[in-house]
């Protein structure tokens, strides 16, 4: 059955979208895919913890392949 729950679908876009090195994230799913607060991606962001983020017509946005990086990283850690 599909959700009917037009909130979750505006909250972060598809998992998938990771997978796309070009993809512009929103900061909704950036914080879905590391698991941290959207007030902490912004935080490591100015603080230079975390990849800088683009804007794109009038959008902030993450390059997935900067996000992607970041993730591995941490793993190899």
């Amino acid at each position: 059955m599909l959700s009917t729950d037009t909130t979750t679908a505006r909250r972060a876009q598809p998992i998938e979208a990771l997978h796309l090195p070009e993809a512009l994230l929103t900061v909704r799913t950036v914080s879905t895919v590391t698991g941290n607060g959207v007030s902490t991606i912004w935080r490591w962001a100015s603080e230079g913890r975390f990849p800088k983020p683009i804007k794109h017509g009038g959008c902030t946005r993450w390059v997935a392949r900067d996000v992607s990086a970041w993730l591995r990283e941490r793993a190899a850690q």
